[in-house]
Order: structure tokens, then sequence, then C-alpha cells
């Protein structure tokens, strides 16, 4: 920071100077050039002071001001591709760095900034920023989801410790604790604002506390990240329902803006009577009874409905349970919406796989025996809209005497007013996640259902306009004179990397408990790997 400001000081004497002064010798002989050139070119036209003057003199203010904001924030970095196809904007090439160099709380810390979840996302992220990694074109992407993990559990029995944060005396009311909600409420708080988060459960963190099994993601995380947020000074008021034990209304009145992120949490319904027959359940409400520790009694054989990422997780947990599980989905497999990595596993673990099947009819009398299935000819039509075509004459039957119904979920939205909803039961937004009611913003799987780490982008952005609308011009300001620092590793870069084994995440391979599958590596091995990074923003140079 102290460089940042030497720079600036430089460069308001000198245009350039203080990027010269930062070694960003191209930036700062270009202002420099600028600057001369145009007082000489002034000098050959100057007649005299007339009107158009003022407009020169303006020009030559926004540049002196640009020249100053300019060595105070550079120098700039080449993105890395992984920073670029974050959807939360982590930087995980910043972090990875760090750890290079065994400076472990502070790649932890650079996580925390703007994201409370570095365990979670560590587990169970789909890394969409492994796919770009330039790595790929030495050996293997570098095992950037993993990493993060390995981040926060070498780190988070150490007691994470918060800066003291100024109120700004505006107040926010976030509906919702889940990740979307409580990453929106903690960069909030960063900021100043005093956060309150309501929640209708007995406890926060949604979706990853309450349904994701614990052989992907143990409850102790989220517990340990939530307590981190609380310590930054964000309320969170468990077993409030917004609409129930406190209305919209009253929210509006006592606080200055409001944030929806109440996820999805209704089930969709097949409608073809199964609330007749026993045996049958849901995905959400059977993972949930699982996670809390009271499992449903199930049979010997059991299928699940649906190719999405819920179905999956469903019929995973009952093969744990003891049943022999079938899987039917609508879609061919390169089209089921489950991440690859689960189906995978799903199959290793001895899950069948039935694609391009759709159900007919449920079976049975009192319990549920079986259900009668028609060829799925295709799902999507030509626009990519959701319109499953079956073959009526092509049919089967599967025997079980479990039925798990895992077909999508929807938003409840009782509690809001009708005019921020739309005809298909959706809030209706801006691309700045604004309501038609003024101070009323919403984000995460309420819009759209999505996985931890688009939730976590959804929270920041949020916070972000919510910051843009109570402070406007100083939020503005702030952004603006927002920099990214990007550590320099002491071991010199190689100029043609050789390739390098990567890490091979420990898996446990017996699947008969709920004990989390991906273990600990070596502290050695997680160092070793970070090391594989090849420091792209540094590599392909800055200006």
């Amino acid at each position: 920071m102290e460089k940042r400001i030497r720079a600036a000081l430089i460069s308001l004497v000198i245009p350039g100077g203080g990027q010269i002064y930062r070694k960003r010798f191209f930036s700062g002989i270009s202002y420099l050039v600028l600057f001369v050139f145009s007082i000489l070119f002034l000098r050959i036209i100057w007649n005299g002071f007339h009107p158009f003057s003022y407009f020169i003199l303006l020009s030559f203010l926004i540049l002196w001001i640009v020249n100053i904001v300019d060595a105070y924030k550079g120098p700039y970095y080449f993105t890395a591709p992984c920073d670029l196809y974050c959807p939360a904007d982590i930087k995980p090439s910043i972090y990875i760095s760090l750890l290079s160099e065994e400076r472990n709380k502070e790649a932890l810390n650079k996580i925390l900034e703007t994201v409370p979840f570095p365990g979670t996302l560590g587990r169970i992220c789909p890394a969409p920023c492994e796919y770009p990694c330039a790595r790929e074109g030495v050996d293997e992407s570098i095992r950037i989801r993993y990493l993060k993990r390995f981040i926060f559990d070498n780190e988070q029995e150490e007691d994470f410790t918060v800066s003291t944060i100024r109120n700004n005396g505006k107040k926010v009311a976030i509906i919702g604790g889940g990740i979307a909600g409580i990453t929106c409420g903690y960069n909030l708080r960063k900021k100043g604002y005093r956060v309150v988060i309501f929640e209708r459960e007995e406890s926060a963190g949604g979706m990853p506390i309450l349904c994701i099994p614990d052989y992907r993601l143990p409850k102790w995380v989220v517990e340990k990240e939530i307590s981190f947020v609380k310590k930054t000074g964000v309320e969170i008021r468990t077993n409030v329902e917004i609409g129930k034990d406190k209305r919209f209304s009253d929210l509006q009145d006592e606080f200055d803006a409001i944030f929806i992120a109440t996820g999805t949490h209704l089930c969709n319904r097949l409608n073809m009577g199964e609330k007749k027959l026993d045996g049958i359940y849901y995905g959400l409400p059977f993972l949930r009874s699982v996670k809390l520790g009271s499992p449903p009694s199930i049979g010997k054989e059991t299928i699940v409905i649906g190719g999405g990422n819920v179905g999956v997780d469903a019929a995973r947990t009952a093969l744990r349970l003891g049943s022999k599980v079938s899987l039917i989905a609508l879609e061919k497999r390169e089209e089921m919406p489950a991440y690859e990595e689960k189906i995978r596993l799903a199959v290793e673990e001895g899950i069948i796989i039935k694609n391009s099947w759709g159900v007919s009819e449920i079976l049975g009398d009192e319990n549920v025996e079986g259900v009668r299935l028609k060829l799925c000819n295709s799902v999507y039509d030509k626009k990519g809209y959701f319109n499953p075509i079956f073959n009526e004459n092509v049919n089967k039957v599967g025997r079980c005497d479990t039925l798990i119904i895992c077909i999508g979920q929807l938003p409840e939205l009782e509690f809001l007013p009708r005019s921020i909803i739309d005809g298909g039961g959706r809030i209706i937004v801006d691309k700045a996640f604004r309501t038609p009611i003024p101070g009323v913003f919403a984000g995460g799987d309420v819009l759209s259902p999505s996985s931890a780490v688009d939730a976590v982008s959804y929270g920041k952005k949020g916070a972000r306009s919510i910051d843009l609308y109570l402070r406007g011009f100083r939020a503005k300001l702030e952004n603006l004179l927002a920099f990214t620092e990007y550590p320099v590793p002491s071991y010199p870069l190689e100029r043609n990397p050789l390739p390098d084994e990567a890490l091979t995440i420990p898996v446990k391979r017996k699947y008969d408990g709920f004990e989390e599958i991906e273990g600990k590596c070596s502290y050695t091995a997680g160092i070793r790997e970070a090391r594989r990074c090849l420091n792209c923003p540094l590599r392909f140079s800055n200006f």
C-alpha cells in the first residue's frame, strides 16, 4: 500500500513518474510522452484564451487524474484463465501462489476477503476454473478445488481473527441463510453495514448443512465457516420465517435494503398418485432426514427418478442405507444435469443408471411396487427448451419397494408482494438483481437453481449492487480505486516447465458409510501441487 501511495504522489508531480517508480516502464513512458507532446501541441496552436480553452484544460485535468489513479492502482496483470473462469471471482491464481510459498494463513485470508466458504467450495465446487488451466498444455491442470480445501483444512484449527469493522449507519436484511444470503451479508458487513440474516430453520447454512450428504460435505465444515461469519458482526436470527413470524412490510420499514435469497425448497410433483402409496419420498426431504440423523425406512430395491445432482445424491445415499439402487433419467448420459464427476462416482459405487426413460405410471396398491417406464426419444426441442418427446409404444417395468422422486425444485414466494413476481412464479430482477420495489434485491437459487460457487457469485454481486444503491458515488469511487496485489514468488519461474506428476486426490474406496469420501493429502504433496502452478499473471507479463 505504501508503494502505491508513493507512486501516486510521484505521478502527481511528474506524470508517468509513479508508473516508472513501480517498474511499469511502458505505462510510465507512455504517460510522460503523452503529456510532453500535449504541451508542445498546445504551444503550437495556442492563440490566446477563448471558450474552447476550458475544454482543453478540462481534458488535461482528466488525463492528469487518470495518470494518478493509474499509478496508484497498477500494475495491471494478465488475467489467469482460472481467475477468468471462476464465477465467484475468488482469484485462484493468487491464493495458489501464496500457498506455493507456504504462506498458508495469507492464502486463507485472501479467499476470506470476499468468500466465507473456502471449506465448502473446496469440497463441492464443480471447479470450472480447472478446465482452462494453462498447466493442461504441459501435463494436467492444477487441482484448484482441492487446494482450496487443503488451505482450509490446514488452517481451520486456528482461531479466525477479524479486524474491527466500523459501522456506516446503514442496515440490511437478508432473507435466507444459505450460501447466497450469507455471502451477501458477509460482504456487506465488511463494508460497514449492520446485517441481519433471517433463517427459518434451526441453523443457518442452507442446502450444504441440511441436505448435502456427509460423505461429500461434513456438517462441521459449514458450522466452522458460519462461526467465522458471526465473528465479523453478522447477526443470524434462526427459526424466523418471513411471512409467518415477521411480515415483509416490517422489514421494509426497519431496514434500508433487503436481499431475498430463500432458495428452492418445494419439490416438483409427478402427480401420479404418489401420495396414496407408502415407500415414496421426495429428494430434498429424504436427504434432509438422513443429514439430520433420522433416515427413513427404505426397502431392498430403490428407484430414484431424476438425473440431476439431487437425484444422484439421493441414489448414493440410498445405497449407503443398504438398498440396491437404480436411477432413471429422461436424458441421455451426456445430457444429464448432474456433474460428470458425481455420475462417474455413482456408477463406480454400483448404482445402475437407466438413461432415456420416463415414468408413465407408479405401480402398487398400498406400498409402491415399481414404475412403468416409457422410452424418451428427446428431452429438449430445437431451441433448447425442455420439451420431452416419448415413444408410448416402447415400455418396461422397474420393480422397487422404495421410490425417490427428484425432478426439480421451486421457490416459496408467498410472503412476497405480488408486484415483484412474474407470471411464471419467479422474482423479477434486472442485471443488478434489483426488483421493481426500490431497495429490494434478490439472488441465488431463488432466481435460478445453480451450483454452490454460482450462489457465492450471486451473493457477492448482490452485495455490490446494494452497496451502490445505498452509498452511491462513494461506493463507485471505492470500486474505482480497488486493486489486486499479485504476490511474486521467491523461486524462479521456469521458462519451459517440464511435465510433473499431478496430485492424486486421496479417495476412500469403500462406500458403505457416510464418512467423507475424499481424504487429506500430505502437507508436502499439497505444497508441491501448488508449485506446479505456472503463475500466469507474472509469466505472461504486466503493464
